[in-house]
């Protein structure tokens, strides 16, 4: 690496192990660099009309099939009136479709249209071939060390 944010990351992770002052600057380093990848991953998302939420709504639905809108609330940690905007937005769009459940006929199943089905995959497909072009452009070394750290990351998303 040899740059100096390398050099700074080094550092703070030096600190950190050593005093509660520098966990503090671990945890500051890693909330920066986390929220600046994801504004960066998020910016590769075809323009148009869906917002964060929505987007995240439409993947979900293309990824694990029909929901429930409680399910998506839960998901998204989001309340009912909010969830209930956006999915109103995806059906103007006719991107979601609403249908009985076949298993309950009281609960009612969101799903991705074929035409929000094919915009969550190609939404899907730009942000990850971003993503997988920056761990590509990584150096076999750096890639073996930041596959080391998954399991951490892991271990503090499961936290509550």
């Amino acid at each position: 690496m040899g740059d100096g944010a390398s050099v700074d990351a080094e550092a703070v992770a030096a600190e950190a192990g050593v005093t509660e002052a520098g966990i503090g600057a671990l945890g500051a380093e890693l909330r920066t660099l986390v929220s600046a990848l994801y504004r960066r991953y998020r910016s590769h998302r075809p323009p148009g009309e869906l917002g964060d939420a929505a987007t995240s709504v439409l993947l979900r639905l293309q990824k694990k099939g029909p929901q429930t809108l409680t399910a998506l609330c839960e998901h998204a940690g989001v309340s009912l009136g909010s969830m209930s905007q956006t999915i109103r937005r995806l059906e103007e769009l006719h991107y979601v479709d609403r249908s009985k459940d076949p298993a309950d006929g009281r609960r009612v199943l969101l799903s991705a249209t074929d035409t929000g089905a094919t915009v969550a995959a190609d939404v899907r497909a730009r942000m990850e071939g971003w993503f997988d072009g920056q761990l590509a452009a990584l150096e076999p070394d750096e890639r073996t060390r930041l596959a080391a750290v998954i399991p951490i990351l892991r271990k503090l998303a499961a936290n509550d």
